[in-house]
């Protein structure tokens, strides 16, 4: 019997993105609402790594306009370490996302 091949979960969804770009507006809406919830930041940023890795030449885009080169990207979206607040809302904004800090 022949294995299937299957990837994992996230090349998938990925491929899934390029196939219908229109998803991603919803998905990045929905990553928001879940972090609203949950307050998990890591799991926010590997979504936020699907929504770059979706998007062609998004990643070079934002290499360019953040000054932050493509490796540093990953990094920050990939590891535990938390980024400087300026490199994250760069890296944010560049993607679409605008922070707004409100007094409690």
């Amino acid at each position: 019997m022949k294995k299937l091949k299957t990837g994992n979960f996230d090349d998938l969804v990925i491929k899934d993105f390029k196939k219908h770009p229109e998803l991603i507006k919803d998905f990045k809406k929905f990553i928001v609402k879940q972090y609203k919830q949950d307050k998990d930041l890591s799991i926010f940023k590997e979504n936020l790594k699907i929504i770059m890795q979706s998007e062609r030449g998004l990643t070079t885009k934002i290499s360019k306009q953040t000054k932050i080169d493509r490796a540093g990207i990953y990094r920050i979206l990939s590891s535990k370490i938390m980024p400087r607040f300026d490199t994250f809302e760069k890296l944010l904004g560049a993607v679409g996302y605008r922070i707004n800090i409100q007094l409690a």
